[in-house]
């Protein structure tokens, strides 16, 4: 929890008051995010970290660095393209592994490119994309703030296209998105390329304001400070998503679908699975830390206890050339 007094918003009543009542039972630790001898002290006896520190440029490098050294295994929630690249450049633990990306962004993504592409014998050609479609989605503070960050630090957008996915014709804008690193990471002769699915008049909006937005970035970074902390859970269920993966090699295609609902309640599932399932040594995109196949399953067959997350859903499919 980022502040302690929201322990009382976290648990009921009877419950805080136990965990307050039995300090040799239970330990409320205050970690200083910034301070590696703080976070080393946090890392003592645990085995398995899961960072959601965001904005991961800002205030995640410490976590990282930590469990490398005291090889402590480590996943994390980011969306950050640049903090993904500043980790696989950076890290490579002898004795545990690194993992980040395992939220809604790109985990699932990642694990269906993964699929798609083996599909193929000799995929050292194949063209990969990606496309993304997203409704109703509110981000969190923390979120806003990340997502401007990553503004920041991406390349201008793409053009505008069309691509017919199976039965589907879609608009979408090209974007530097994060399976162009975690993909190649496990197939490095893929061309791999990301979207975003859009209105086309919109896209081409975009498209040409992009550059002048960037200049802005530090203006809107200061107001996310004003935004909500979060939308209601009741928000949170009305937030879809589909995730397009689509891999061609010498005229035939593998298509992959991955959707749902709840994208942070999703996210959540996500990085307890990953935390429970991850294997190896080293920095690892989530196909090779995690069984694809696997991995899917159990999100989709996830058991929710909580009444946060009884909106949560998901599902995946494939078609195979």
């Amino acid at each position: 929890i980022r502040d302690e007094s929201k322990l009382t918003g976290a648990f009921d009543e009877n419950c805080y008051q136990t965990i307050r009542s039995n300090p040799q039972k239970f330990q409320i630790i205050k970690v200083d995010i910034t301070d590696e001898d703080s976070v080393k002290n946090f890392y003592r006896d645990i085995d398995t970290v899961i960072s959601t520190v965001g904005p991961f440029c800002k205030l995640g490098k410490t976590a990282v660095k930590v469990a490398a050294d005291t090889a402590v295994n480590y996943i994390d929630s980011t969306g950050e393209p640049e903090f993904m690249k500043w980790v696989y450049s950076n890290f490579n633990p002898k004795k545990s592994y690194i993992v980040p990306a395992c939220g809604f962004d790109y985990l699932p993504g990642d694990l269906v490119s993964n699929l798609c592409l083996n599909q193929f014998q000799n995929n050292i050609e194949a063209t990969l994309e990606v496309t993304y479609d997203i409704s109703h989605w509110i981000p969190t503070r923390g979120t806003a703030e990340s997502a401007l960050i990553a503004f920041a630090n991406l390349d201008d957008p793409g053009a505008v296209d069309e691509i017919e996915f199976l039965d589907k014709t879609m608009s979408r804008l090209k974007i530097p998105w994060g399976e162009e690193i975690t993909v190649k990471l496990h197939h490095p002769s893929a061309n791999v390329s990301c979207f975003l699915k859009v209105n086309k008049i919109v896209g081409e909006v975009l498209k040409y304001l992009t550059p002048i937005t960037r200049l802005t970035v530090p203006l809107l970074e200061r107001s996310t400070k004003f935004l909500p902390e979060g939308p209601s859970i009741e928000k949170r269920k009305k937030a879809t998503y589909d995730i397009y993966v689509k891999a061609t090699l010498n005229s035939k295609s593998a298509y992959g679908i991955f959707n749902g609902i709840d994208i942070y309640g999703t996210t959540a599932i996500m990085l307890i699975l990953a935390s429970q399932h991850a294997a190896g040594i080293g920095a690892l995109s989530p196909s090779q830390a995690l069984d694809p196949d696997i991995m899917l399953k159990k999100m989709t067959e996830f058991d929710v206890k909580s009444d946060e997350l009884q909106g949560v859903s998901c599902s995946y499919s494939f078609v195979t050339p």
